[in-house]
């Protein structure tokens, strides 16, 4: 139906809040305003909130590399300073991948 339209979670594409209201702002533009926004999934920050705490961004490191072959991958450790002060000794990891094509 041309009157019927779908956005967030029932789209089964990202579900995430901020997401949905993004695709809403997107549709009430596109509607009212006569103007096309379309919505970039590609770089969506997300979250876990577990022990550790876990957060991405981006592409995997396999559509990354199907993206762009030539990337470097870089992996480090590192003590957050509240762990240190405190005398925790949990350490955080952090990988990232970077292209010179971005």
């Amino acid at each position: 139906m041309p009157s019927i339209y779908a956005l967030g979670d029932v789209t089964n594409r990202v579900n995430l809040t901020p997401v949905a209201i993004a695709e809403g702002i997107a549709l009430i533009n596109k509607l009212y305003a006569k103007k096309a926004q379309p919505i970039d999934y590609d770089n969506i920050p997300t979250a876990v909130f577990c022990q550790p705490n876990i957060g991405t961004v981006g592409l995997t490191e396999a559509k990354a590399r199907e993206k762009y072959p030539d990337i470097d991958n870089y992996k480090t450790s590192f003590t957050p300073m509240k762990n240190a002060l405190s005398g925790l000794g949990e350490k955080n990891i952090d990988e990232n991948d970077s292209s010179a094509q971005h």
